[in-house]
């Protein structure tokens, strides 16, 4: 990783840098996430494929190719599944399964732990599928669609167990509670909505954003709901108490264009957002204060998330970097993202089945290797 000048104590002056250039991708980061103890890097793309890295030194650990068309998010979850001896010495205890949604009408669970096929959920009838979430309490699958409508299928039947017409216009993102009794949607149409999956009825409508509503996020604890906006704020409402009924939501408002990544840290005490404007921001959640403005996207951020502590931040843009952040020294890593499979755009529904129930990690032919080469420049 290459040292850039630590900004952390000014805001108003975020980080710039000069960094080294790792190429293997060409397209689109939709989703970014650590883990493994912040060890590993999970990418989804536009180009149909999830890559592994080494967080440590950029290395390509592993790709996952499969879906027909984008990928448009990508949710991770720990498991209590067993995993084999193989990937044990490879990533340790921690097992996860991948959850992704993609422009092919499909949402795809990934088992990750060597052990375990993978499951699809595909619609042929339904729209194109914008973002996905896992809940682990009741073992539902959710999906939100350009339709308007969210579908949510049951992993351990496999069988659809609603379609919901929940907005007006396309629904951008869905996020489940940490109770697993609530569900957020937000929309194209300006909206978001706060469900109870147990009737599948709305418990909050609201209305506060001026433009498309792009991200939602609960808190750990499930007091604060988060909103971004293509209105360029964040809204944060404390669904604790209840005081945005009548004071309205927290606006965070130091974007300069569309957010499309809004989250917390683990422990709800920082935020992290990101958008067109290319800044990642870090804001505290006790004064609602901008903390920290970090710069060197040259593109539109797709998505920004903290590690398993406030240390480290990865955030992937539209040009396919992936950058990890470390918030205490100052230090930046760069990854250059996703590249275009040969193939995978125009694969039939059939083939995308039958990659989806390949194990993950398999041995890749010398022909798929040669896409995998990293092009180091300044």
């Amino acid at each position: 990783m290459a040292d850039i000048q630590n900004t952390n104590t000014n805001p108003s002056q975020p980080v710039k840098d000069k960094i080294s250039l790792l190429q293997a991708h060409h397209d689109c980061v939709s989703a970014c996430i650590l883990c493994y103890d912040d060890s590993v890097i999970v990418t989804a793309s536009h180009d149909a494929t999830i890559v592994l890295w080494g967080a440590q030194d950029g290395s390509r650990q592993e790709e996952l190719a499969g879906h027909a068309d984008r990928i448009t998010d990508c949710i991770l979850e720990e498991t209590s599944h067993r995993c084999d001896n193989q990937f044990r010495a490879r990533f340790g205890w921690h097992v996860y399964r991948l959850l992704t949604a993609s422009w092919d009408k499909s949402v795809a669970l990934w088992d990750m732990s060597g052990s375990a096929t993978n499951k699809i959920w595909c619609d042929s009838e339904s729209s194109l599928l914008l973002s996905c979430d896992f809940n682990l309490s009741h073992q539902l699958v959710v999906a939100a669609a350009d339709s308007g409508h969210y579908h949510v299928w049951d992993v351990r039947s496999g069988e659809k167990v609603t379609t919901v017409k929940g907005h007006t216009n396309t629904v951008t993102c869905c996020r489940f509670d940490f109770g697993g009794n609530n569900l957020c949607t937000c929309s194209m149409d300006c909206r978001a909505a706060v469900w109870d999956i147990r009737m599948w009825k709305h418990l909050l409508k609201l209305r506060d954003h001026k433009h498309t509503v792009s991200c939602c996020a609960f808190s750990h604890n499930n007091h604060w709901l988060l909103t971004g906006s293509w209105d360029t704020n964040l809204h944060l409402y404390n669904l604790a108490d209840g005081s945005f009924r009548s004071q309205g939501p927290v606006v965070l408002g130091q974007h300069r264009g569309c957010v499309s990544s809004c989250n917390f840290s683990k422990d709800d005490s920082l935020i992290v957002s990101a958008g067109y404007d290319s800044n990642v921001n870090v804001w505290c959640n006790h004064t609602h204060q901008l903390r920290n403005t970090y710069k060197g996207h040259t593109s539109w951020i797709k998505d920004a998330k903290f590690g398993k502590d406030k240390k480290w931040i990865v955030t992937g843009d539209k040009n396919g970097e992936v950058r990890l952040w470390d918030t205490q020294a100052g230090n930046e890593s760069e990854r250059k993202g996703h590249h275009m499979l040969a193939g995978s755009k125009t694969a039939s529904a059939a083939s995308v089945e039958k990659c989806l129930h390949k194990l993950p990690f398999q041995d890749r032919t010398s022909e798929t290797e040669q896409w995998a080469v990293f092009i180091v420049s300044m």
